[in-house]
């Protein structure tokens, strides 16, 4: 099954759930993914978080009962997941500039937004980046020594990455020079996941060591296993290698015969990189089954 399958298997689960109380990590179960996997494809694919999609789709039948059905507003309230009428109107508002009893009394008819489905059309209308392919290779099982940092990634409500990855980077480079046997001037950015039912990653700001002898105080070292890679080059700045990745899982993996093989995605920062350059190169490794 493709991923554009799953995506929809995953939709189609929200739309029959939507009046219930959601459980991300049920929807990516019913899409036979991974829940990081599910909100990293759907994100790069529509561009909106899972949490955004279902609160937008709320909205969007509680617009449609508001102007098509006599139910009151608390009843549509909670059958939005609100708790109360004031809570669905304070929200309600924010997103529309009106309250759900004015919008009701001008009667007016508006754009809801419509469940989504996902086809190789909607895929070219959304990415504006011209299609780029990668160079496949083999990685051989590799050791790294550095340090190691949680976070939430931007497909996830709690997003909380470039706040987390900057700190754990500004506290590495100084300390790089400390990890003995180490390929130099190279280092590394490896991202996996905690659990396949969490959204929370694991990431390792890292360098390759050829054996590890010793670890430095409050490093950690990580074995990657062998396995082929899709390797792409980010050109640009650094800060929107984001974009990159969107691309890499929301236009390229859909489409390559491939699927992500559950270990970690890698970054690479060798000779290329330039720190705030649009001249710089960043190589992202997609591992490929």
């Amino acid at each position: 099954m493709s991923y554009i399958d799953r995506i929809q298997l995953g939709i189609d689960y929200i739309e029959a759930h939507l009046q219930l109380d959601i459980d991300i990590a049920h929807v990516a179960q019913a899409a036979n993914m991974s829940r990081w996997h599910f909100q990293r494809m759907f994100k790069a694919m529509t561009g909106d978080t899972v949490k955004t999609y279902i609160r937008t789709r709320r909205f969007s039948q509680a617009l449609e009962d508001l102007l098509a059905t006599d139910r009151s507003i608390l009843d549509i309230a909670i059958t939005a997941g609100f708790e109360s009428h004031e809570s669905f109107t304070r929200a309600f508002k924010q997103h529309f500039a009106i309250t759900p009893g004015e919008f009701r009394a001008l009667g007016q008819e508006r754009k809801f937004m419509q469940r989504i489905r996902i086809d190789k059309n909607y895929l070219q209308h959304i990415n504006s980046n011209l299609s780029r392919e990668p160079e496949i290779k083999h990685f051989d099982t590799s050791l790294y020594v550095g340090l190691q940092t949680t976070f939430y990634g931007a497909d996830s409500e709690k997003n909380n990455f470039a706040q987390k990855l900057s700190h754990l980077w500004d506290d590495f480079l100084p300390r790089m020079h400390e990890i003995p046997d180490a390929t130099p001037d190279i280092g590394y950015g490896l991202v996996e996941q905690t659990s396949r039912e969490s959204e929370l990653l694991n990431y390792y700001s890292v360098m390759k060591v050829n054996t590890i002898s010793s670890i430095p105080d409050g490093m950690v070292h990580q074995t990657v296993s062998a396995g082929k890679y899709a390797v792409f080059a980010h050109c640009g700045d650094p800060l929107l290698l984001d974009d990159t990745v969107n691309y890499i899982y929301g236009t390229w993996l859909p489409h390559s015969g491939y699927e992500h093989r559950g270990a970690e995605d890698i970054e690479i920062y060798d000779q290329d990189y330039i720190p705030d350059s649009s001249d710089s190169v960043v190589y992202y490794a997609l591992p490929l089954q």
